[in-house]
């Protein structure tokens, strides 16, 4: 897994913050004490000094002068720091100061605790020979007292660097928003929430950042940053790239990810590779997806054996696929989607001589593997949100669909429980116990190994995802009310590790102690997965974690595959485009919840850009999404509207109630 930490920071050659109350005393060194203004070296090589003096003042008595004298091969090899402040959790704190050289030198802001241990640096900046100002912006996300550090460029020539005039002012921090959720879930009326939105991005800077993130992870920089591979030979094929393999995983996320953002040209090449490397056309694992294939031609697998998240994703993803563009005619179409997603289905529920079935049918839970004599499950396999859709969309077995979505309500209440913390472990039998394997079996954290953690029975990798499997259920249809605690006694406890700062681990146990080394913080996967859990939060601390996933950075490099895909789908669900294509919310016939007061006492249907109301009398208004009247009429009955554009619609029929419609 990644290990990154959070960039928090702007940084601007801009006028200074009024000197209105200045947090650092004698900031001008006009006084003889200037104890607390220290030159830091990483070895006992003297590399500089520090002097306080008249040869390095702008106005005043003097200056502060750092004389570099002996070369470092690294920027940060000799450090100037400030004294440190007492912060204020939410504050934001400006810094700026004065700086020249005796040449152009480099320079680079550092923001860390006092104590020890980095937080985040700016890009590195350049110094010349005129006096000029620099400034720094940071929101304190924890009480420690903090500082500022000046990097300078020894590794450029040795030389003399001078500051003066250094301001520190203090912000309250904004308020956080309310946590606001809507009467029903976006299934039943197309509303999807924007948590980047509620937080108070701009939504230009919203569809930047999803977009962004996706032309990355699809076709950014062939050795860093892309995922996506067309098949040499074969233009009509692609595949998701794991690092020397291909995977279920990757390649059912990446046609959930193409048919979120309206991208069929990508998802029917993932699909037409799926159906031709890896699903198995004879013998005990026929219709079953190879789990692990080659990531070359011939693209042999490497296991033939299925993973359920895989199949899983693969069937919701088709059947979105049917409702978005539909399907082609054909039986035996790769195209089409509706009848392909009823046949996965209907081979996770086959036993065969040496496979059990991918649903257990008498738990109706979802398994592990169906290799093996003593099945048990994995929390993060557990998509109730896709389930409800396999009750509404699958041509077979939909009862057994909506019973599993039950089954898992109940199975995260007790999986959940297991833990003071709300913490999942990574694999679960179904009554919710961690699942303890033989020792044969164990797989252990690697150098953590001697403390005795079992990788089966912690919070690690597969488990990131269980948070925004609820969130995005809570979302969708709000039928578990034991979602908002399950959420925020997770992501409380995650705050209290270092939450707003990126500094919780990778991995822990289920007593909350760290399994994993302490520089491991939270890889991507968890960053933006725990973003979409906030859909299922009350508590308003946790925009922390929705503001870490829009600034943290899209993975690159050697940790991408798993980090960037499920970072990518709990963008998508953060910004209210992960959506349930067919729904009643998105087409015609807007379902609602019974006892939603006078809401059902209208009924819409939406045909094109042609909306019919009907069971209304009176007059009725149809409104824009920002309340803002576009058409107005009188019915008798029922009345119809054109929708002017794409987008989000409110049918207001007064007593007769409110309808809210999209348009896609």
């Amino acid at each position: 897994m990644k290990k990154r930490f959070l960039a928090c920071v702007a940084v601007a050659v801009i006028a200074a913050p009024s000197n209105a109350l200045n947090l650092f005393v004698n900031p001008g060194f006009e006084t003889a004490d200037t104890s607390e203004w220290v030159l830091d070296r990483p070895d006992t090589v003297t590399r500089g000094v520090v002097t306080f003096t008249t040869d390095a003042k702008r106005e005043g008595a003097k200056g502060l002068q750092a004389t570099i004298t002996k070369v470092d091969t690294a920027n940060w090899g000799i450090r100037v720091y400030t004294p440190a402040f007492a912060a204020t959790t939410g504050n934001t704190y400006d810094f700026s100061f004065w700086a020249k050289s005796d040449s152009i030198r480099p320079l680079t802001i550092g923001f860390q605790p006092a104590g020890g241990g980095y937080i985040s640096a700016s890009p590195e900046l350049t110094i010349n020979t005129t006096w000029t100002q620099f400034s720094y912006k940071v929101t304190a996300a924890s009480t420690e007292p903090l500082q500022f550090t000046l990097f300078l460029g020894a590794k450029t020539n040795v030389g003399v660097y001078s500051f003066d005039d250094f301001d520190l002012q203090e912000t309250g921090a904004k308020p956080l928003p309310p946590m606001v959720h809507p009467e029903q879930g976006a299934w039943y009326t197309g509303v999807y929430r924007n948590l980047f939105a509620e937080f108070g991005y701009a939504e230009d800077k919203i569809d930047a950042k999803v977009n962004g993130a996706f032309d990355q992870l699809f076709f950014g920089d062939s050795a860093t940053q892309r995922l996506f591979r067309i098949v040499p030979g074969d233009t009509t094929m692609g595949f998701i790239d794991a690092t020397d393999y291909v995977l279920t995983e990757g390649q059912s996320y990446g046609m959930m990810i193409a048919v979120q953002l309206d991208r069929k040209d990508i998802f029917d090449k993932l699909w037409k590779f799926a159906k031709t490397h890896m699903q198995q056309k004879s013998g005990d694992q026929q219709g079953y997806f190879a789990w692990k294939v080659a990531n070359k031609a011939p693209f042999t697998p490497a296991d033939v054996n299925p993973a359920p998240d895989g199949e899983e994703y693969f069937v919701t993803a088709l059947y979105l696929a049917d409702k978005r563009w539909t399907s082609v005619e054909g039986i035996a179409a790769y195209q089409n989607y509706k009848q392909q997603a009823d046949s996965i289905l209907h081979y996770m529920l086959k036993s065969r001589a040496s496979l059990g079935p991918l649903v257990d049918p008498t738990r109706k839970q979802i398994v592990f593997s169906p290799d093996g004599n003593n099945p048990f499950s994995d929390p993060s396999y557990h998509l109730p949100a896709f389930y409800r859709l396999w009750g509404a969309f699958a041509g077979h077995n939909n009862a057994l669909w909506n019973a599993m979505a039950d089954t898992s309500e109940a199975f995260f209440a007790r999986s959940l429980k297991k833990s003071p913390y709300g913490i999942n472990p990574n694999y679960a039998t179904f009554d919710g116990d961690p699942a303890i394997f033989s020792s044969a079996e164990v797989k252990e954290v690697g150098e953590l190994a001697q403390r005795a953690y079992r990788y089966d029975t912690v919070y690690a990798a597969d488990a990131h995802r269980t948070p925004m499997n609820i969130g995005m259920y809570w979302n969708w249809f709000q039928a578990d009310t034991n979602a908002w605690w399950q959420t925020d006694k997770f992501l409380g406890f995650l705050r209290e590790q270092g939450g707003a700062t990126l500094k919780y681990n990778q991995v822990y146990n289920l007593a909350g102690q760290p399994c994993a080394p302490n520089n491991w913080g939270p890889a991507e996967s968890q960053v933006g997965a725990n973003a979409a859990a906030v859909l299922a939060s009350k508590d308003p601390a946790n925009w922390v974690f929705v503001k870490a996933a829009f600034e943290v950075a899209t993975p690159d490099s050697s940790y991408r595959y798993y980090n960037g895909m499920v970072y990518m789908l709990g963008l998508l669900n953060a910004a209210g485009k992960f959506k349930a294509w067919g729904s009643p919310g998105l087409v015609g016939g807007v379902a609602v919840k019974p006892g939603v007061g006078n809401a059902a006492r209208l009924s819409v249907r939406l045909n094109g850009q042609n909306l019919q109301v009907s069971g209304v009398v009176g007059s009725v208004r149809l409104l824009d999404a920002r309340g803002r009247e576009a058409a107005r009429t009188v019915a008798d009955g029922s009345v119809s509207f054109v929708l002017p554009h794409s987008g989000l619609w409110v049918v207001d029929a007064g007593p007769a109630g409110r309808r809210t419609v999209a348009l896609p």
